[in-house]
């Protein structure tokens, strides 16, 4: 690469984190705000059949998951920045800013090492977020940048709240905090490529997994061993676990929120069968034989 190209990508890096830092500033101060289009009327390298995208993803109620960003590249790119919105009231993701510090958003698998996010998250809360991508974040010679093909280059952690409904909600490209802009390793503006919304599929909360014990006796109070003690769920799934010498038994991984049948069967004595609505651990659910 000749001098004046590593100049211009040199005055690319900086004026790309001087003015992502800019945005994050003014963002914070003001209830709005842009990012500042440093090559908005600098050359233009050709576009090619890039695409950016969010890769969908589907999580439960009260749990984690990653959205992906993925860029179609052509081989030279080595600058992008965009803005995603998400709906606050199903997701939430961390408010720190500043250039590799939010540890929601991090640089995916086929981002260069060394990538850099310059993250303006100052207003997660209402669902925005800009990011600043570096792929010559380490500042090699001739620059890192991504290279052909489909790759993940950034991956946003989202938290789904508990109180999100069942069901889709869209994750979006906006121009809020920053402007879409995609540069090549000379430090030039690229065309910018389409950008692919995406969404989020919350399901119900996965169900909480507890345990089942007790003791079987005979009716003078000594345990019972080698009963055979049944566990039944609303569908008819029958399990079934065998006391110790002492008389003891235990289920584990029963889900909650459902009314199961629990018995024993014993050649020795009869026992009766009770309804138990399971909402957490359960102990002491003991039998006692009748004659």
């Amino acid at each position: 690469m000749s001098h004046f190209y590593r100049s211009a990508f040199t005055r690319f890096c900086l004026l790309l984190a001087v003015s992502l830092v800019a945005a994050v500033t003014a963002f914070a101060q003001a209830d709005g705000g842009g990012f500042y289009d440093v090559f908005a009327n600098g050359p233009e390298a050709p576009m090619g059949s890039r695409t950016v995208k969010v890769v969908s993803a589907t999580g439960a109620v009260g749990t984690d998951l990653f959205v992906e960003v993925e860029l179609e590249a052509q081989g030279n790119e080595a600058g992008l920045q965009y803005s995603v919105h998400f709906d606050p009231t199903v997701l939430s993701i961390s408010s720190v800013n500043g250039v590799n510090a939010n540890p929601d958003i991090t640089a995916g698998s086929g981002a260069p090492a060394g990538t850099n996010l310059n993250v303006n998250a100052a207003d997660a809360a209402n669902g925005n977020v800009g990011v600043g991508q570096n792929f010559n974040g380490a500042n090699t010679n001739p620059p890192s940048v991504v290279s052909a093909g489909t790759k993940r280059i950034a991956r946003f952690k989202f938290h789904i709240l508990s109180s999100a409904a069942a069901g889709t909600s869209s994750v979006t490209f906006t121009s809020n905090p920053i402007n879409r802009l995609l540069f090549d390793e000379n430090g030039l503006l690229i065309s910018t490529p389409p950008f692919t919304d995406g969404n989020v599929t919350v399901g119900p909360a996965a169900p909480s997994l507890v345990s089942i014990s007790g003791r079987t006796t005979t009716p003078g109070g000594n345990g019972l061993r080698n009963a055979t003690v049944f566990l039944v769920d609303p569908i008819g799934v029958r399990r079934t676990t065998t006391t110790s010498s002492f008389g003891f038994y235990q289920f584990d991984n029963v889900e909650t929120g459902k009314t199961y049948t629990l018995g024993v069967t014993s050649r020795s004595f009869r026992f009766s069968s009770r309804s138990v609505n399971v909402t957490g651990n359960l102990t002491d659910m003991d039998f006692v034989g009748l004659e």
